[in-house]
């Protein structure tokens, strides 16, 4: 990897002198300020510095060494279950100047909504299933399982008519933990898994135990 190494706060009459540990090989040297060094993978590697005047005295400061070490595969923070049709954040520690690279498998498993090439993304889970949220920096990679639940499907019971001025009776069926049922404008009838509805076009929304919500819409005719 190529690195490009500053030392601040330098004298304009001075110069630094890089001294470079990049590879298996003897160390490289380098005069200048920036520098830019391509570095393998191994251990030891380091660089070190120091400043030169350029008065003809060529009097130098002490030499500042500082290792490296390669970077490991992060970890992903993030919920790795949830409900299908959300939006979900995910994340790794910040490096600066690293390009994050993420994906999630199978490819069409899910959608990188934001945050491609920076340690946090925002993915959308369109559907069910078990999957992998996949990070790549500097070659190292990490992965995150995630399991998408299924939304319920509430299937409910309704008389196909009534007549006017009358109400009808429908049900939710399936074992939910909560019903909501709903008139086209959004209004709220009640919160039972059964409701007495008159002719329109109405919603029953529904929340299994893992707190996924699921829809089902129908309308009653009128007689």
């Amino acid at each position: 990897q190529v690195l490009t190494l500053q030392e601040n706060g330098i004298a304009t009459k001075n110069e630094v002198h890089w001294q470079l540990k990049t590879s298996a090989l003897a160390p490289i040297e380098k005069i200048g300020n920036p520098v830019n060094a391509s570095f393998s993978a191994g251990s030891p590697r380091w660089v070190a510095a120091r400043q030169v005047s350029t008065d003809g005295l060529a009097c130098a400061s002490e030499t500042i060494q500082l290792p490296l070490e390669a970077l490991q595969p992060l970890p992903i923070s993030g919920t790795n279950a949830l409900c299908e049709g959300l939006l979900q954040k995910y994340s790794a520690t910040v490096f600066p100047n690293l390009d994050y690279q993420w994906m999630v498998s199978p490819a069409d498993a899910g959608v990188i909504h934001t945050g491609q090439g920076t340690n946090e993304v925002e993915i959308f889970w369109p559907r069910a299933g078990d999957y992998t949220v996949q990070l790549s920096v500097c070659g190292q990679i990490s992965t995150l399982p995630v399991t998408v639940w299924p939304s319920p499907a509430p299937a409910p019971t309704f008389p196909a008519g009534v007549c006017a001025g009358k109400n009808g009776l429908a049900t939710g069926g399936g074992s939910f933990d909560s019903y909501r049922w709903k008139k086209e404008d959004g209004a709220t009838i009640s919160q039972t898994n059964s409701a007495l509805l008159s002719p329109g076009i109405y919603a029953l929304v529904v929340t299994d135990s893992r707190g996924c919500l699921g829809t089902a819409e129908f309308s009653i005719s009128e007689y």
